[in-house]
């Protein structure tokens, strides 16, 4: 398959509970993880990208301000977990795509080591397979980023509560496919990522 358009779907509709502070505005080299997770989609070989938001939509819109080519989706039911945002961003973005066949590459913003690089391989592989379904292999599992060929918006849209694709990846494990990305298991949920993070900044502007 040869399809001609690939949308970027960050999902940033979390509430940050265990953070006890929204973590797309977590500042890391400079950007919030917000705006890093865009800048990194944006300049990826995409079509669009969009993002979606929960509680806290009014703070993540005025951080986007500056991106006016990006959408922003409102997910009202962000408390039913990772599936209802993407389900949001589904619904969000499919009347917006004119040109068929079509794949959605859904990203987190709380991955800060994610990289354009690794969003192109993730890209490049799916341009090899007739109805890509292409993960990143961090932990022995598959996980975000990943990407989907239109064919499994249907299912996309139809996820259980909390769990985001996994289900999904074990459904078609017969097509799944993977590029490993270590660093991906490396995100931030808790005080304790916050801190490891900032002594990872630490260390590396320490060898800079």
């Amino acid at each position: 398959m040869h399809f001609l358009d690939v949308h970027a779907i960050v999902l940033a509709g979390g509430s940050s509970v265990r953070l006890g502070q929204p973590k797309q505005l977590v500042v890391f080299k400079g950007e919030t993880l917000l705006g890093r997770a865009v800048q990194t989609a944006l300049a990826a070989n995409i079509s669009s990208v969009s993002v979606v938001v929960g509680p806290h939509a009014s703070l993540m819109g005025s951080e986007l301000k500056s991106f006016s080519e990006v959408a922003l989706f409102q997910n009202e039911r962000h408390q039913e977990g990772l599936s209802s945002s993407i389900r949001a961003g589904v619904q969000g973005i499919l009347p917006r795509i004119s040109r068929h066949p079509f794949a959605l590459l859904f990203l987190l913003c709380d991955q800060p080591l994610l990289t354009t690089e690794h969003l192109n391989q993730l890209i490049a592989l799916a341009h090899t397979v007739d109805e890509p379904l292409i993960a990143s292999l961090y932990g022995a599992r598959p996980g975000v980023p990943a990407l989907f060929s239109s064919s499994y918006a249907t299912e996309l849209c139809s996820l259980p509560c909390e769990h985001g694709a996994k289900s999904l990846f074990t459904a078609h494990c017969d097509k799944l496919k993977t590029v490993p990305f270590p660093e991906g298991e490396f995100d931030i949920d808790t005080p304790a990522d916050l801190l490891s993070l900032k002594e990872w900044e630490s260390r590396a502007d320490s060898l800079s």
